[in-house]
């Protein structure tokens, strides 16, 4: 009788841990993307936005409390990044350098390099810009919450 308790009591304590175990060990299903693979893909497409202007991505793609901080200091909200791209301002390229992803649960750091060559209201706003966006799980989507961007200035 205190055998089979004992067997009783120790099963119960392990089979949790076991339990847990074996769903960490479960493989992602075919298909699947990563953390890090879906917020590459949206810094893919970003650069994207940034030429074709498309305000419906920044609705989807931005959080609610987004923020930005651009390289000359100007902070703003998802409303007034949505209303910069209706505006069109920006005619040229933009291309990455140095893109870095690392996931940290629902929480994705990204960075890089962005090399931009064009004009902005008809003004040279060409240059490279360091920055990082910080991205998180919002039910089941990545939307980014921050972003923060400096210009590269010649050493």
């Amino acid at each position: 009788m205190k055998r089979t308790l004992l067997v009783v009591a120790l099963v119960g304590i392990l089979m949790p841990g076991l339990m847990f175990a074996q769903a960490a060990a479960k493989p992602a299903s075919p298909g699947a993307q990563s953390a890090e693979q879906a917020v590459t893909a949206l810094e893919n497409a970003w650069l994207q936005v940034i030429v074709t202007h498309d305000a419906a991505w920044y609705e989807k793609n931005l959080a609610p409390g987004f923020i930005s901080t651009d390289d000359e200091g100007a902070v703003r909200d998802k409303a007034e990044t949505i209303a910069r791209a209706k505006q069109k301002a920006y005619n040229g390229t933009a291309t990455s350098d140095e893109l870095k992803v690392k996931a940290y649960g629902d929480t994705v750091i990204a960075t890089g390099i962005e090399v931009d060559k064009g004009t902005t209201n008809g003004k040279d706003t060409s240059g490279r810009f360091r920055w990082t966006d910080t991205w998180i799980k919002v039910n089941g989507q990545w939307q980014c919450v921050a972003s923060h961007s400096s210009k590269i200035t010649a050493k």
